[in-house]
C-alpha cells in the first residue's frame, strides 16, 4: 500500500522505486543498442513490479520484477547497486544473464514460467567450504 498519494495530472512523481524501475529500462535500452538493435528485449517487457521495493513487503521476495507482454516473470531482484547487500548476482551479470537467454531463445516469450536473475553463477564462498 503506497503511504504517499499519486500526483496530481502534470506534477512529476519522485520516489525511489519509480527512479529505480527506470534506471533499468535505461540499462535494458543501452543493452538494447548494442547488442540487440534490429530487435531490441525492451519491447518484449510490458511492465516493472516495484511494490515489494526494499522489501517493503518481505525482504526475502525479489523487491523488482520486470513482467513480459505473454506474463513472465524476469525475477530481477534488488534496485541497481544494491546486489551486494542482498546477496545477488551483481547487476552486469543479471544484464548479461537475461541477453544470454534473449539470443539463446530469440524470444523472452518461449514459454518459460520465470528467469529468475538473482542467484549468482558462481559459488559462493562458504564458511563449512574449508573443511
Amino acid at each position: 500500500e503506497l503511504k504517499t498519494k499519486p500526483p496530481y495530472t502534470g506534477e512529476t512523481w519522485h520516489l525511489d522505486d519509480l527512479a529505480a524501475a527506470i534506471r533499468i529500462l535505461d540499462k535494458l535500452e543501452q543493452m538494447d543498442e548494442a547488442l540487440t538493435a534490429d530487435k531490441p528485449l525492451l519491447y518484449e517487457i510490458d511492465r516493472i513490479d516495484v511494490s515489494n521495493f526494499n522489501g517493503r513487503k518481505s525482504n526475502r521476495l525479489a523487491h523488482i520484477i520486470l513482467y513480459t507482454t505473454d506474463n513472465t516473470e524476469i525475477i530481477w531482484g534488488a534496485e541497481f547497486g544494491a546486489w551486494q547487500r542482498n546477496l545477488e548476482a551483481p547487476d552486469e551479470e543479471k544484464l548479461a544473464r537475461l541477453y544470454s537467454y534473449y539470443k539463446e531463445q530469440g524470444t523472452l516469450l518461449a514459454g518459460a514460467k520465470y528467469i529468475n536473475l538473482r542467484n549468482p553463477q558462481d559459488n559462493i564462498f562458504q564458511p563449512i567450504d574449508k573443511y
